[in-house]
């Protein structure tokens, strides 16, 4: 699968919500929260926020975003590959790329959500780049949470 990584633009976002709208009804009812458009368009229009989309010719087929939350944190929020891409390597190129934007904007750890047991792949992934499991950084809004952290200093 030959795919394209970058950041998002403000062209971008009618197939971005379209995606977070997909990713959103993939979830279980009680991770559901209803506000893919607020998420998209905080993310895409207030820096130091960032979107990172992959796309296989116009088609954008995984995202994922990065979200501040204090002068030294950034939140990786909403990775998400289309069902047919995973497997593809997609899901680490974004993660990559997410941690490098942090990187870029001088902040000394990245911080995500997910959950150990049902998402075991993904898990398995935050583990082989080097994330950690943390204390709750934000309240615990769901079942079985799984905090993790990666310490960006050099």
């Amino acid at each position: 699968m030959n795919a394209s990584i970058r950041s998002a633009e403000a062209a971008d976002e009618r197939d971005l919500l379209a995606l977070l709208y997909e990713y959103e009804a993939a979830l279980p009812t009680d991770l559901r929260h209803g506000l893919v458009d607020e998420i998209v368009l905080a993310s895409m229009r207030k820096p130091p926020n960032a979107t990172v989309l992959a796309t296989i010719d116009a088609d954008v087929i995984a995202c994922g975003f990065l979200k501040h939350l204090d002068d030294s944190t950034a939140v990786i929020q909403r990775l998400y590959v289309r069902p047919h891409a995973r497997g593809s390597g997609l899901g680490r190129a974004l993660m990559e790329a997410l941690i490098e934007c942090a990187r870029t904007a001088g902040y000394r750890r990245v911080v995500l959500d997910t959950q150990r047991e049902a998402l075991p792949e993904a898990y398995r992934l935050y583990e082989k780049l080097g994330f950690r499991e943390c204390a709750p950084f934000m309240p615990v809004t769901y079942n079985d949470a799984t905090f993790m952290e990666l310490p960006l200093t050099q």
